[in-house]
C-alpha cells in the first residue's frame, strides 16, 4: 500500500462564468446560469486528483489542513470522503470561516482567482509538528503555498528527517529559500512560478529556455527533478542526473483551466509514487490535465483513471 499525504489548503470555490472580466468600476452580467460553487483549494484538489487517478486497493490518500465550523467546511469534508480521501487529519476550527476562492472564468478558458484564507491560516507550525508521525509513515508528501510558509518549511524539515520524498508545487508564486528547496525531491512550478523563484518574474521560461531555468532551480538543491509546466505548451523536466525532455500537451479546446495544474500534480504524484518512470508519469499527467481543461469547475472537473483510458486517444 502506497501512502500519499497532502498538506495544504481547503477552499470553497465561488465561480462565475463570463465572456470577459469587468474592468475597474464596471458592473456586467455573467453568463446565464454561469454561477456555481464547488470544493477546491490547491491542497484538496490535489488530494482528489491523486485519489481519482489511483487504484484504491494499492493507494491511501490522506488530506490534512483546516476548515471552518461552517456549511462550506462540512460540504468539503463530505466531498473528500466521497472521493475516498482520508480526512481524519483535517481539523475543524470553531468560530472561523472556511477558506474561499472567488473565481472569474472567461469564455476563452482563462481564470482570475481571489482568495480569502479563512481557516487555512490555522495550519501553523504547531499543527504541522503534530503531524510528524503521519509524515514519517508516508511515501510521498505533497505541499503547496496556500498555507503559512513557516508551516511548509516545518513539513519539509520533518519529511527530510524521516527520508520521505517531498513534491512541492510553489503556488501561489513567491520566492523561497535555498534551505527549504534543498530538501524538496520534486519541484513542480508553472512558468510564472519558476520565474519568481529565480527572481525574474517578467521573463518566464518558454519551451526554448525551460532547460536553462530548470538548471538554475536544480542548482538551488532540488534532490531529484524540476518539472516546469508551460500551459498549452506542455511541460519540461530535468533530473539531477541530467536527463531532460519536453512533454507536449494534448491538443484540446479549453473551457476552464481552473484545476489543470492540480490535476497534473495529482496524476504525476500517483504515478511516480508507484515507481513509474519520470517521463511516463509526466505523460500521464499531461493526458489527465487535458481532460480537466475541457470541463467546468475545480474538483468536479478532475478525471478518473478510467476517463484517461476512454476519452483521449
Amino acid at each position: 500500500m502506497c501512502n500519499i499525504l497532502v498538506l495544504g489548503s481547503l477552499n470553497m470555490d465561488l465561480v462565475m462564468q463570463t465572456k470577459f472580466c469587468p474592468a475597474g468600476g464596471q458592473t456586467m452580467h455573467g453568463e446565464p446560469d454561469g454561477f456555481h460553487t464547488g470544493a477546491g483549494g490547491k491542497g484538496a484538489n490535489q488530494a482528489v486528483a491523486v485519489a481519482r487517478l489511483s487504484n484504491p486497493s494499492d493507494t491511501r490518500v490522506c488530506m490534512t489542513g483546516c476548515v471552518g465550523e461552517d456549511v462550506f467546511g462540512q460540504d468539503m469534508l463530505r466531498g473528500l470522503k466521497q472521493d475516498n480521501v482520508d480526512v481524519e487529519a483535517v481539523k475543524v476550527i470553531p468560530n472561523k470561516s472556511s477558506g474561499v476562492a472567488m473565481i472569474i472564468v472567461e469564455s476563452n478558458g482563462e481564470n482570475r482567482i481571489l482568495l480569502s484564507e479563512g481557516a487555512n491560516s490555522c495550519v501553523n507550525v504547531s499543527f504541522v509538528e503534530e503531524l510528524e508521525e503521519k509524515i514519517q509513515h508516508s511515501d510521498l508528501l505533497i505541499l503547496q503555498l496556500e498555507i503559512p510558509l513557516p508551516s511548509v518549511q516545518k513539513a519539509v524539515e520533518l519529511a527530510h528527517k524521516h527520508k520521505v520524498d517531498v513534491l512541492l508545487n510553489p503556488a501561489p508564486a513567491i520566492s523561497l529559500s535555498v534551505e527549504l528547496l534543498q530538501h524538496v525531491s520534486y519541484l513542480v512550478p508553472n512558468e510564472h512560478e519558476a520565474a519568481v523563484l529565480l527572481g525574474c518574474p517578467d521573463t518566464p521560461p518558454t519551451v526554448q529556455t525551460a532547460e536553462e531555468y530548470a538548471d538554475k532551480l536544480l542548482a538551488m538543491g532540488i534532490q531529484k527533478a524540476v518539472i516546469i509546466t508551460l500551459g498549452s505548451e506542455g511541460a519540461f523536466y530535468k533530473t539531477k542526473a541530467g536527463d531532460s525532455a519536453h512533454i507536449p500537451a494534448q491538443k484540446v479546446q479549453p473551457i476552464d483551466t481552473t484545476a489543470a495544474g492540480d490535476t497534473f500534480i495529482g496524476a504525476f504524484a500517483t504515478s511516480i509514487s508507484h515507481n513509474k518512470p519520470l517521463k511516463e508519469s509526466l505523460q500521464f499527467a499531461a493526458r489527465s490535465s487535458a481532460i480537466t481543461v475541457q470541463r467546468k469547475g475545480a474538483a468536479n472537473s478532475i478525471p478518473t483513471y478510467t476517463d484517461i483510458q476512454n476519452i483521449l486517444p
